[in-house]
């Protein structure tokens, strides 16, 4: 009988790109999104904020549901919000549309963080952590990559709302991967020493990778004009 390929760890680390994937992009869109609602410097910076609140509120406002719902079950809801969330700002022109929005995904990004790193620990019980490490790296790689995309099609005339349409379309492929692969343990725990030690040169490897891609990252918001907002 053919053995099954096991695929949940690359929807997980799915999630986790489009989660800094979002994050840098909105950023890096602030500006147009500003021009649109004619917004000055400090109401863009309240704009940021509104989403990094939802980021620090939700392991408060969800930690307790996530744990009673499940996991596989909590992310499928919070992939849908963030289709939902990311088709109103796309086809809706209100501010306040807007603001409900972006605090929606800034929610349901940090559960999907919080859970999906739950999810992969649990599933992966030999290699999580080895997996977690570059899971994080992943979501550094997304911040990365968002804002040169943005940049790119901004060049191009295509408005910012394509951002919000490319995470809806990249959600839901997401969300229907999560509906196809099941989150049962994938390893059997063992002691061994040789492959703790590969386990801690893989880490380390992970966060190196990490180091590198931020660094990369923050030299790049550095030189961006969007920077300026946070400021």
């Amino acid at each position: 009988m053919r053995k099954k390929r096991d695929v949940l760890f690359v929807v997980l680390f799915l999630i986790i790109f489009i989660n800094g994937f979002e994050s840098g992009g909105y950023q890096a869109s602030l500006l147009e999104i500003g021009k649109e609602y004619n917004l000055t410097h400090t109401s863009m910076g309240f704009f940021a904020s509104f989403e990094l609140l939802a980021d620090m509120l939700a392991p408060i406002l969800l930690g307790h549901w996530a744990d009673r719902t499940g996991k596989r079950l909590s992310i499928l809801v919070m992939l849908g919000i963030q289709v939902v969330s990311n088709l109103l700002i796309v086809f809706w022109t209100s501010n306040y549309v807007f603001l409900f929005s972006i605090f929606m995904i800034g929610l349901t990004t940090s559960a999907l963080q919080f859970i999906s790193l739950a999810a992969l620990a649990d599933a992966y019980p030999v290699t999580g952590t080895t997996k977690i490490g570059y899971i994080t790296s992943l979501y550094a790689l997304g911040a990365l990559v968002s804002p040169l995309i943005v940049r790119f099609y901004l060049r191009m005339g295509i408005g910012w709302r394509m951002l919000f349409i490319l995470l809806a379309v990249t959600s839901l492929i997401a969300l229907l991967c999560v509906r196809v692969v099941t989150f049962l343990v994938r390893e059997q725990p063992v002691v061994a020493s040789q492959e703790a030690g590969g386990r801690e040169k893989m880490l380390i490897v992970g966060v190196l990778l990490l180091c590198v891609i931020m660094c990369i990252y923050v030299g790049l918001r550095t030189a961006s004009p969007s920077s300026s907002i946070l400021i």
